[in-house]
């Protein structure tokens, strides 16, 4: 079984120590999650030797430090960092497109296993939270943005959506329906699925910036298209997979919902109410703050513990690697 992570980035320290939380966690797994190829792509005009300079430590885990290339990133900016991720092939058996604030806490053995079957053409991904589309301040009601999606795959000269999918926060059911749209913080793909996404990725991109005015969704509303496009197989995947930092995924829709932190393969802090995700793991007062707050909700307790049990070995902060 070959695995690889593929990551996002601009340089400095606040986005380099989630890199190494999250190959210091791969690495507690075992096989053959500490063998993984850890791609990851910087932006912001990087230079490999200053990152590399940055990042002794990555030497001793399988990581490659790619550099977007420049033209690319004065044309689109962190559009451009972002599909980044698809520019190469690969040759593993599962791909996983991760957020960089996402560490995976137990093995995902199940879910790796269904993916690397023989001609399996498979994405796998949790719904994201809510609806992309916004008016105003608002959120827009449930046929006005179905409506949006039957625009969007016109617009791009694909066919009418299935509109089965409900938003994987959308507790009170009021956004509608939408095709398979999935929160980025966790996308795996089995490996004919990657190269199909990747061979069209960047043109559906540039569909979705046109129709949608370079929505700050454009990515995520570019993979729906392409997920459509490929004809591929979709498998919907709970909080448990993805799991935001907050209490809300134990009050999500039951099918997503999560009932236990027993349940949590991967913890993605993006919510800043406890922590601050750019910050906690390379400033020492935060990164102590954090540890001994006494009132985390039960995703940072699971975060908190799962950081103490890695420190047994390796500390985490990033000063110290």
């Amino acid at each position: 079984m070959k695995l690889e992570f593929r990551f996002c980035i601009s340089p400095g320290p606040q986005f380099y120590s989630t890199i190494r939380l999250a190959a210091l966690s791969l690495r507690q797994l075992g096989a053959p999650y500490d063998s993984a190829r850890l791609r990851v792509s910087v932006g912001d005009y990087a230079d490999l030797d200053s990152v590399q300079k940055s990042n002794r430590w990555s030497e001793a885990f399988p990581i490659d430090w790619q550099m977007v290339e420049r033209d690319r990133f004065a044309e689109s900016s962190y559009l451009a960092t972002h599909n980044s991720r698809y520019a190469a092939s690969s040759h593993a058996d599962v791909i996983i497109l991760s957020d960089s604030d996402l560490c995976v806490v137990r093995r995902i053995d199940e879910l790796l296993d269904r993916l690397s079957q023989s001609g399996c053409r498979k994405i796998a991904g949790l719904q994201a939270h809510f609806s992309p589309f916004i008016n105003g301040a608002q959120r827009m009601k449930a046929a006005a943005a179905e409506a949006e999606w039957r625009q969007l795959f016109a617009g791009a000269l694909l066919p009418a959506p299935r509109l089965t999918e409900r938003y994987s926060l959308d507790t009170a059911d009021v956004m509608g329906r939408a095709p398979a749209y999935f929160n980025y913080g966790l996308v795996a793909f089995s490996r004919d699925a990657f190269a199909a996404v990747a061979a069209t990725h960047e043109d559906y991109c540039r569909r979705a910036a046109a129709i949608t005015n370079r929505s700050f969704f454009t990515s995520q509303i570019a993979l729906t298209l392409t997920i459509a496009a490929a004809e591929l197989d979709v498998e919907r995947l709970p909080h448990a997979y993805n799991c935001a930092n907050d209490e809300l995924p134990f009050v999500a829709p039951e099918n997503v919902r999560l009932h236990s932190t027993d349940e949590i393969r991967a913890v993605h802090f993006l919510r800043n109410q406890q922590l601050d995700r750019r910050s906690f793991l390379c400033d020492r007062a935060k990164y102590d703050a954090f540890l001994e707050r006494p009132d985390l909700n039960r995703v940072n307790r699971r975060l908190r513990d799962h950081i103490l049990t890695l420190a047994q070995h390796d500390e985490p902060f990033f000063g110290a690697g």
